[in-house]
């Protein structure tokens, strides 16, 4: 009894183990099969999972594909031309740098001589002969011309240039054919020389010269309008008025300054 049950049980597990095998076999397979007594071969399990599953290929750094020529030989091109911006822009830099040098030497050069040029104006020796005369307060003259030149001509001496030239006109206002008429109108001449107001200096030292042909001041008022010129940038001319100031009034003070600026031009 034993034994038909085992045998039993035998013929059941193989029955089963052919049943869930042939579940794993395709249709096509068996299909195919001639005969009941054809043999099949079942895949197995691992080999059929191992079919299905297809895992990626690893690939390494070294297997990437290279940077393409075209891509660098761009870059290179963009630096070059780069490269070629910043130097054209830098030669552009070092002109400019060249002509703003060149531009502020000229006028560094311009402003000294103008610069020499004021100071000559202002340090051009007065003639003495008029700087001795005497403005002693305490002298006593019934003279009323002579005490209102010498009040304007004290004006002068003491630089207080507005007083004196309203001091100056009063004079010539009250004495027209005075006495120090024309030594007034040269005075008014030198406080615009020194301001710098060569107009009108050079309009009263031509009064001097063309109304008092006579007068002590007539060589003064020649070197002064050649100090006009010179400060005036017209060298030429102020060397003709100093030469024929010279050859005019050789002995005069004047000419004596005449001469040292000559060698000054």
């Amino acid at each position: 009894m034993k034994k038909i049950t085992v045998l039993l049980l035998s013929s059941l597990l193989g029955f089963l183990t052919f049943a869930v095998s042939a579940d794993e076999i395709p249709m096509e397979t068996l299909s195919n099969s001639n005969a009941i007594g054809t043999r099949v071969d079942v895949p197995s399990p691992v080999s059929s999972m191992n079919q299905k599953v297809k895992l990626p290929a690893i690939t390494s750094v070294s297997a990437l594909p290279p940077v393409s020529d075209g891509n660098t030989q761009a870059l290179k091109n963009e630096v070059h031309n780069l490269q070629a911006l910043v130097s054209q822009q830098t030669r552009q830099i070092n002109m400019l740098k060249q002509q703003l040098d060149s531009s502020y030497q000229k006028l560094n050069h311009r402003l000294e001589k103008r610069q020499q040029r004021a100071k000559l104006v202002m340090a051009a020796p007065t003639p003495a002969a008029e700087q001795q005369f005497s403005t002693n307060n305490n002298a006593q003259s019934a003279d009323s011309e002579l005490q209102a030149y010498q009040t304007a001509f004290g004006l002068v001496t003491k630089r207080d240039y507005p007083h004196a030239i309203t001091k100056l006109n009063d004079y010539l206002f009250a004495y027209p054919n005075g006495k120090y008429a024309a030594n007034c109108h040269y005075w008014l001449g030198e406080i615009y020389y020194n301001n710098m107001k060569f107009n009108k200096a050079e309009s009263e030292f031509l009064i001097v010269i063309g109304q008092y042909s006579k007068s002590s001041k007539v060589a003064d008022a020649n070197y002064k309008l050649a100090m006009i010129d010179l400060a005036r940038g017209n060298d030429g001319n102020a060397k003709v008025k100093l030469g024929a100031l010279i050859k005019k009034y050789p002995n005069s003070a004047a000419a004596a300054l005449a001469k040292q600026q000559l060698q000054k031009i």
